[in-house]
C-alpha cells in the first residue's frame, strides 16, 4: 500500500490517526520511512550511529501488543492493559544479522553477498506480537532500536531491535537514493550555483549539530548556527551555505562530510530561469 494510518497519541484515553505516506522500504529489515503531513509531532531522538549500546544498559521496550484495546471506563469490566505498553529490561548483547531470511530480501548498503550484516540489539525487555516497529529507548528516551523479532525458542533472550546504526544506515540509503534520482535528471544541464540545507531530523541534538555546523561547514559561531538549526525547525529546513556553480566540488565534499557526521543534509541545484 502507498499510505498507512498512524495513531496519535495524547494520553492514554484518547486516540486519534493521521494519514502517513510510505516513502521508502527494507523487506530485510522490516522498516519503512513514512512521511506525515504536520510537523506538530514530537519525535525521539535517535542514538549516534558511532554509538553501540553498552551491555547491561538498562532499555524501555514501547509498542502497541496486539488485541489490546483502549480502556472503556464506562465498561463494567475494561481490559486491565490499554496501549501503548511499556516493558523494561537491559540489553544483553549485540547481535550481527538474522537467521532464516532468504537471500533474495537482503539489499541496500547494510548487506553484502547476500548476508545480512545489519546489526541488532538483542533484550529480555519483554516484547509481543504488535510491538514490531515500536521504539527500544534508554532510560533518556534515546531511541537506540526499533522492535522487530520475537523469537519464542530463545525465551527471554529472543527479543530483537533494529539497531540505531543499521536504522540511520536505511535512511542514508534513501537520502542518497533521491540524489541520485535528481542527479541523473540534472546532469546534462550545468546549475548556477548550490544551495547546501539542513533538514529538521529531531535525531540530533542542538549542541551536536552546532558544533558540526561551525567545524565543517564553517559557520561563524554558535548564533548563526542556532539561527539555521531554527529555520530548519520552523520551515522543515534551513539555508547552510550558498555555492557558485564552480563550486560543485567543494559543495559535495561539504555534504558528504556533513552525512559522516549523521547530519541530514541536501544540495539544490539552482538553474537560471
Amino acid at each position: 500500500p502507498n499510505s498507512e494510518r498512524l495513531p496519535d497519541r495524547d494520553d492514554v484515553s484518547n486516540v486519534n490517526e493521521v494519514n502517513a505516506t510510505v516513502v521508502h522500504r527494507d523487506t530485510a529489515l522490516d522498516l519503512a520511512l513514512m512521511r506525515i503531513p504536520s510537523t506538530q509531532h514530537e519525535s525521539l531522538p535517535i542514538r549516534d550511529s558511532k554509538e553501540e549500546v553498552d551491555v547491561g544498559s538498562i532499555l524501555l521496550a514501547c509498542g502497541y501488543p496486539r488485541g489490546l484495546t483502549v480502556v472503556d471506563e464506562t465498561a463494567s469490566r475494561p481490559p486491565t492493559l490499554s496501549p501503548p505498553a511499556l516493558t523494561c529490561g537491559i540489553a544483553c548483547g549485540i547481535a550481527r544479522g538474522l537467521p532464516d531470511i532468504p537471500p533474495a530480501f537482503l539489499s541496500g548498503p547494510q548487506f553484502a553477498n547476500g548476508t545480512n550484516l545489519a546489526t541488532y540489539v538483542v533484550t529480555d525487555a519483554a516484547l509481543a506480537p504488535g510491538m514490531s516497529g515500536g521504539p527500544l529507548m534508554d532510560i533518556d528516551g534515546t531511541v537506540c532500536g526499533i522492535n522487530t523479532l520475537l523469537r519464542t525458542d530463545m525465551d527471554g533472550l529472543g527479543n530483537y531491535a533494529v539497531s540505531a546504526k543499521t536504522i540511520r544506515l536505511f535512511l542514508r540509503e534513501y537520502a542518497d537514493s533521491v540524489s541520485a534520482d535528481r542527479i541523473s535528471n540534472e546532469e546534462a544541464l550545468d546549475p548556477i550555483s548550490f544551495r547546501l540545507w539542513l533538514y529538521n531530523d529531531n535525531f540530533n541534538k542542538k549542541e551536536r549539530v552546532s558544533k558540526i555546523l561551525r567545524n565543517i561547514a564553517k559557520i561563524d559561531g554558535d548564533i548563526a548556527a542556532t539561527k539555521i538549526m531554527m529555520e530548519a525547525h520552523r520551515k522543515g529546513k534551513g539555508l547552510v551555505r550558498e555555492f557558485s556553480g564552480q563550486d560543485k566540488i567543494e559543495a559535495n565534499e561539504m555534504l558528504v562530510s556533513l552525512r559522516d557526521e549523521d547530519i541530514l543534509v541536501e544540495i539544490e541545484s539552482i538553474w537560471s530561469s
